[in-house]
């Protein structure tokens, strides 16, 4: 059937043939709205803005926080078992130290936007403010002087570095320790030495305004409390 065949390969020829490409509608200038229009003009010649100086530091504050808190439980940890070897040790015998006290950590936070925490170290020889670095290298000179701001009060702080541990600074808050009957009245006076520290403004009626080195006062008069907390440290 000749004319079957014909009308196949017709088909077959028409279907095999390159498609005709179709061109998109051309869009005008009059039909774009105005208003569209003239925002993406305005943003394409706006430059990308980085966040506020404001939400960057509050940024940065929070990561500092989380990276203290993760090590602080291990950090502090590290602290005690360094001073239970001290007084094991370098310390075993030495009569300045009290029979009835032991090595203590003590209230350890971490410091606002600060790498480090803050707490009382408690031991049978002293007890001292300390401000504990998370970072292990020295941030002052071992032997050094800074001051550091704890709460609404300013303290010097002397570096110190121990082998195996790392960096510390401390404050001296009471050497010796002769005066404490016990391990539970130790704590206490640590415990609220902190408390003292780290009350707001509002609470603290008795808050100095400008301490020097380990709370002394620098223009006004201590009342009795803050006076015997703050302002007792030995060498």
């Amino acid at each position: 059937m000749p004319g079957a065949r014909r009308a196949v390969e017709a088909d077959v020829h028409s279907s095999t043939r390159a498609a005709t490409p179709v061109s998109a509608p051309r869009i005008e200038r009059g039909d774009v709205p105005e208003s569209t229009a003239a925002h993406e003009q305005a943003q394409a010649r706006e430059p990308l803005r980085p966040p506020p100086g404001d939400q960057l530091h509050a940024h940065a504050d929070t990561q500092t926080h989380a990276h203290v808190h993760a090590q602080l439980p291990a950090r502090v940890e590290a602290l005690e078992v360094l001073f239970r070897h001290i007084a094991a040790t370098r310390m075993a015998d030495v009569p300045i130290c009290h029979p009835g006290l032991a090595v203590a950590a003590v209230g350890f936070e971490p410091q606002p936007a600060e790498s480090a925490a803050v707490g009382v170290l408690l031991t049978p020889w002293f007890m001292n403010l300390v401000w504990l670095p998370m970072a292990s290298a020295p941030l002052t000179a071992v032997g050094a002087s800074r001051s550091r701001a704890v709460g609404q009060h300013s303290f010097d702080f002397i570096a110190h570095h121990e082998a195996g541990f790392g960096s510390y600074e401390a404050c001296s808050l009471f050497s010796p320790m002769n005066d404490f009957e016990d391990q539970a009245a130790a704590l206490a006076t640590a415990q609220a030495v902190l408390d003292l520290l780290r009350a707001p403004v509002a609470e603290a009626p008795d808050a100095l305004a400008a301490p020097d080195a380990c709370g002394a006062p620098a223009t006004e008069p201590v009342p009795a409390r803050r006076r015997f907390l703050l302002g007792r440290g030995g060498a």
